[in-house]
């Protein structure tokens, strides 16, 4: 397919290779470059109470979002759960 492209462009199969390279590399900068840096985070100096960290999350959505009871709840622990846990490939035994 190179050979081809390359014929029906009028350029040499090194061109197009050399010109492939320079926009995949300038993809992956495009990407990079757009990616969200967030700080590190600070866990909190004193001891929190996790039940009520939990209830505030829980009414925080059902300020924001019309959902049906209990749905508040559901979410806020699904992410707890997502942040609590390391996937398992990333894992260091």
């Amino acid at each position: 397919m190179r050979k081809a492209e390359a014929r029906r462009l009028g350029i040499r199969i090194e061109t197009l290779d050399n010109e492939v390279a320079r926009a995949r590399a300038e993809a992956d900068y495009d990407d990079q470059a757009r990616a969200i840096k967030l700080p590190p985070v600070e866990p909190w100096p004193e001891p929190v109470n996790g039940t009520e960290v939990l209830d505030q999350v829980s009414e925080r959505y059902t300020l924001q979002v019309v959902l049906t009871p209990g749905a508040a709840d559901a979410i806020t622990l699904w992410g707890t759960h997502a942040h609590a846990f390391r996937p398992s490939s990333t894992r260091r035994g």
